[in-house]
């Protein structure tokens, strides 16, 4: 019946000829006809073709008539049954055109698939949302992506809330899945471009949670995510401004302080959308600053708002200051006005962004624009905004959060930075009271940012600041003054410590004005230095820039040294306490120092040096000076007792007097040195005028001492070879104080230093200084008058006499002595120090040894040398406990393939061991004596000559079955050269044989006795050159003498010699040889 409306003969042309002019043609009756009754079944019989034609028609107004058909005639059907049928070919055909490029096509198609599912039912519809979801993630085209979106929207309005309820988690979650591809995010977002609109009021709940996601959305890293999250949140704003305000407010707020400037520049922009959506509600006329103050909003939300876009117009990105300035000025007509009603909530939002924590992702951003914002307020109502802003924050500051406090102090930086001076100076007092109190605080950060206010204070307003800010600050940490170790567990508090801390950040702030104070502060002579002022100098380490602090460094490190040994102290006083504080000090300045500025301490310390050195080093030109000096003080006070006795006639009490010294011998009180005082340091050092010929102040030892301190903390403060580059300057300053100072304080330090030089520096490198060291020893044994070292037998030195047999005395210290080096805890140097710390003998000895076994044959030589001078000139309870240990690699060594000259050096070195602490190297005489027979025989005769001396000396110690071994060899090679001619081997190996029969303990065996002599006589009657047979004849002579009873020898003479019918020209020699070790013997 229904097609007596239609025009029957185009309906039936169109199906039997269905051409696109005639389906077109047909499609817009179709949407002009209206209907009275419901569509049957045979209606859409005749209908569904042409629609379905129509959709696939390329024409973009064909298909979207027919989408628009298609909804109608789902809606007018009679049962939703009848449409099934054909509901298979119009979905194919529709979904091709939900993704049509032009918007209103998609949009026709997206209200078809709603009235389809209405009509339907999901459960005809399940392949349409899973082909909707699936294009929602196609990376096809955005085109596609919105046009499922649009339709998925469409089907779940007509679905119901529930469904959307039950899809909306697993959306926002595709929505804010980082790792998925942008495209998928992209057309999930989308779907909130049109779900609003769709569901309308019934989308209101689940704003909050949404709109949260949309405003992440605009930080995204791609660029089609943040547009469509922008459109989104767009679409919400304009939605549900006017009806639901205060849903949207809360999520767009937080968006203003989100830590990605996208979403801060696009919540201003979305605030300002909400506002006028807000104005085109209100009546026509109605300003727009009239309307922030009506009803619509609150006074504590419109105070809200206005309050986060003023800060908002301090925002870092530029982008983001444009958009909050253009929305500021279209809802505030007068700012100075509004800004002094706002007041109160922006200070409190400000000190709550300033008190952001810098841990949370954003949180230094927030507080930085906080603190410009604060400026500026102050800068533009500097008069009308402090004497409210400053209560605010002098209140605040009592918060128990630190993160508030913090926040205080750095908003208070930023109103002195910005206002006036003369508002400044009206409310000095108020600004010093925060400050003050701001500084004691005891949280750090809280320190570091009040510090900060109050550098800021001292530039704005210079010396009116900082005469009233620095004078309680450095009062407070100075008294009351500390000397003992129960003042400083009183003192040295918590609160004393956060003083400290806040007191060095305003130095590091202020260095220009602060520092001056402080030094004049603690080098004023009003009394000696206490642990306080001590550990004020050591915060001077905080000074920036690091050139300026070096400017001030020779001042700093005078007063700490002068710290050390001070007079004056009160009663009770804890020394140990005063040098600790002054040596931990110290090591805070010279962590802080570069390269630059450990050669500027390093002259620092040697000016000190200079200016406290002895009066005479123990030098051997040192020794010969005291006993000239001596010698012409006893002549002028034996001319000044003559002539006194001429005049009284008398001798008075103390001419009577007289002292024991000098080895028993009891002289008078002006009685010299004996000479022998110039090998013996104990009867040196017993003189009486022994500290005042050497020392012009009996405080300059501990001066000394304090300047060893410091190169130990340079030297330990540092990594391995970091002093590689100043040890040459180093070692000039410490060999002095270790080998020749007078005070055994000194030299105990100074061998401190080279233990460490030792550990610090690397061996490849330390062994190239081995000349060096070796030169200021030798200069240090220089004889007065030729120049040239003198023997062991001679001199001592001084720092070589120390050992743990004999140990430091310190006679001539001052009482108490120092604690041990560290005197803090050892954790804060970069190295552990040894302990005991070694002496400047073992120290020496092992880097000598050193040169020896891993140097170039230039350092092995003048290792070897060294080794040599240093055992020569030290006492033997030092060399005995090392002994072992340095012949050792000597003996492995000396036995190498070494030219003549370095095997030489190492002979002596061995000689003067020997020497020294013969006795201690027992346990290596075997391979020892092995290796001097190889030097017997060696091809160099300075090699050949220096083992015929020793292995005499090794003889000595020897038993004596060893040395029978030891003939009988040297026998059987004197035989051998003998026999080849080798005649200069044959004199070598006859005076080895002399000097160990000469050396040997006690008479060799017959059978020893009968080789020996059986060789030296065939030597003695050879053809030999005449040296190998003087040698044979000194042989003979000492085996004769020592070896054999009287009778034997003068039987041999008599029978060999004397009466012998061989003439030969050795006779004579013989007999004068014999004559000669007759006195010998």
């Amino acid at each position: 019946p229904h097609c007596l409306f239609f025009r029957c003969l185009q309906l039936i042309e169109t199906l039997v000829d269905p051409t696109t002019e005639n389906t077109k043609r047909m499609l817009e009756v179709l949407l002009t006809t209206s209907f009275r009754n419901s569509v049957d079944a045979p209606s859409l019989a005749l209908v569904c073709p042409i629609a379905i034609r129509g959709l696939r028609e390329r024409g973009s107004e064909t298909k979207h008539k027919a989408a628009n058909i298609v909804g109608s005639m789902v809606c007018l059907a009679t049962e939703p049954k009848d449409f099934l049928p054909y509901l298979p070919q119009i979905l194919v055909h529709l979904q091709t055109t939900l993704v049509d490029p032009i918007p209103h096509v998609r949009a026709a198609a997206a209200r078809a698939f709603g009235t389809i599912a209405k009509g339907v039912g999901e459960e005809h519809l399940s392949d349409v949302l899973s082909w909707l979801f699936r294009t929602l993630k196609t990376s096809e085209s955005s085109v596609e992506r919105s046009g499922a979106a649009f339709g998925l929207s469409e089907v779940l309005v007509a679905l119901g809330p529930d469904r959307l309820k039950a899809f909306l988690p697993d959306i926002l979650a595709n929505a804010t899945d980082q790792q998925a591809p942008p495209d998928v995010r992209e057309g999930y977002l989308g779907l909130f471009v049109y779900l609003p609109t769709a569901f309308r009021e019934s989308f209101q709940d689940y704003v909050p949670e949404v709109l949260p996601v949309l405003l992440g959305g605009l930080a995204d890293n791609a660029e089609p995510v943040r547009e469509v999250s922008l459109r989104a949140c767009d679409v919400c704003v304009q939605q549900y401004a006017q009806t639901h305000t205060a849903l949207l407010l809360r999520p767009l707020e937080d968006g203003l302080f989100s830590p990605d400037w996208r979403i801060r520049q696009s919540s201003v922009t979305l605030i300002g959308t909400l506002l006028d959506r807000l104005l085109r509600g209100c009546a026509e006329g109605v300003a727009a600053e009239d309307v922030m103050q009506t009803e619509i909003l609150s006074l504590e939300r419109r105070a809200f708002i206005l309050s986060s876009l003023y800060i908002i117009r301090s925002d870092e990105a530029a982008a983001v200051r444009q958009t909050a300035v253009q929305v500021w000025k279209s809802l505030v007509s007068n700012s100075p006005r509004t800004l002094k009603e706002l007041l109160p909530i922006l200070t409190k939002r400000l000190i709550s962004n300033l008190a952001a924590s810098s841990a949370v992702y954003g949180g230094e951003e927030k507080q930085r624009v906080a603190a410009r914002c604060i400026g500026s307020l102050a800068h533009k109502l500097g008069d009308a905004v402090l004497p409210q802003l400053l209560p605010c924050l002098q209140e605040s500051l009592k918060s128990p959060d630190a993160s508030t406090r913090r926040g205080v102090c750095i908003g208070l930086a930023e109103v002195v930075s910005s206002a006036p001076r003369s508002t400044l100076s009206e409310h000095l007092r108020v600004l010093l009271q925060i400050v003050h109190s701001a500084l004691a605080d005891t949280d750090v950060s809280v320190q570091n940012a009040a510090s900060r206010a109050a550098g800021c204070l001292i530039d704005s307003l210079g010396n009116d600041a900082s005469d009233r800010i620095l004078p309680p600050m450095l009062s407070q940490l100075v008294e009351p003054p500390v000397y003992t170790t129960e003042q400083a567990e009183r003192t040295f508090t918590v609160l004393r410590e956060a003083q400290l801390q806040g007191f060095e950040l305003l130095l590091q702030q202020q260095t220009q004005a602060v520092l001056p104070r402080l030094l004049n502060l603690v080098g004023d002579d009003n009394g000696p230095l206490d642990a306080s002022k001590l550990r004020l100098l050591g915060s001077c380490a905080t000074v920036q820039p690091l050139d300026r602090l070096q400017r001030n460094l020779k001042r700093i490190f005078h007063l700490l040294l002068e710290a050390c040994c001070q007079t004056g102290l009160p009663d009770g006083a804890d020394t140990t306490l005063l040098w600790t504080e002054a040596s931990a000090a110290s090591l805070r300045l010279i962590k802080r120092l570069d390269a630059d500025g450990i050669s500027t301490l390093l002259s620092i310390v040697e000016d000190e040096l200079r200016a406290v050195c002895p009066i005479i080093e123990l030098t051997a030109h040192g020794r010969q000076q005291l006993l000239t000096k001596s010698a012409a003080v006893a002549a002028r006070a034996a001319q000044s007792l003559h002539g006194h006795r001429a005049g009284k006639g008398k001798k008075s009490d103390e001419e009577e007097t007289e002292t024991e010294l000098n080895g028993g011998a009891r002289v008078g009180p002006g009685a010299p040195l004996l000479p022998s005082a110039f090998v013996n340091l104990k009867e040196l050092r017993a003189y009486p005028g022994f500290l005042k010929s050497v020392e012009s102040d009996a405080l300059n030892c501990r001066r000394r001492r304090a300047a060893c301190e410091v190169i130990l903390l340079v030297l330990w403060s540092r990594g391995v070879n970091a002093m590689l580059p100043f040890l040459e300057q180093i070692l000039q300053l410490v060999l002095p104080l270790a080998l020749t100072d007078p005070s055994e304080e000194v030299l105990v330090a100074g061998g401190a230093c080279l233990a460490a030089i030792n550990a610090q520096i690397k061996r490849e490198d330390l062994i190239g200084f081995i000349p060096q060291i070796h030169g200021s020893v030798l200069r240090f044994l220089a004889d007065p008058v030729t120049g040239k070292p003198v023997g062991s037998e001679v001199l001592t030195l001084p720092g070589l006499a120390i050992s743990k047999k004999e140990p430091a005395a310190f006679a001539f210290s001052p009482s108490p002595l120092p604690p041990d080096f560290p005197a803090f805890s050892p954790s804060l140097l970069a190295g552990a120090p040894p302990s005991p710390c070694p002496s400047a003998f073992d120290t020496l000895a092992v880097v000598y040894q050193q040169g020896l076994m891993y140097g170039s044959a230039t350092i092995r030589e003048a290792s070897s040398r060294a080794l040599q001078q240093l055992v020569l000139h030290a006492s033997s309870s030092a060399v005995e406990p090392m002994a072992v240990k340095l012949a050792g690699p000597l003996i492995r060594t000396v036995g190498d393939k070494f030219s003549g000259q370095v095997k030489a050096a190492i002979l002596l070195a061995i000689k003067a061991l020997l020497l020294k602490a013969g006795p201690s190297v027992k346990p290596l005489l075997p391979q020892l004596q092995t290796t001097l027979l190889k030097c017997v025989v060696d091809p160099h005769p300075i090699v050949r000559t220096l083992g015929c001396r020793i292995i005499g000396t090794v003889t000595s110690l020897h038993v004596s079955a060893r040395v029978e071994g030891l003939l009988g060899d040297i026998v059987g090679l004197t035989q051998n050269a003998a026999a080849t001619g080798a005649g200069a081997l044959q004199v070598s190996l006859l005076q080895a044989a002399t000097n160990v029969l000469r050396s040997l303990n006690g008479q060799c065996s017959a059978s020893t006795y009968e080789k020996v002599l059986d060789a030296a006589w065939e030597g003695v009657r050879s053809r030999q050159e005449e040296e190998a047979r003087i040698a044979a004849g000194q042989a003979i002579s000492v085996l004769l003498l020592k070896h054999a009873s009287r009778e034997t020898a003068l039987e041999f003479l008599q029978d060999q010699v004397l009466e012998s019918g061989n003439q030969f020209e050795a006779d004579s020699r013989l007999v004068r040889n014999f004559k000669r070790d007759i006195h010998i013997y």
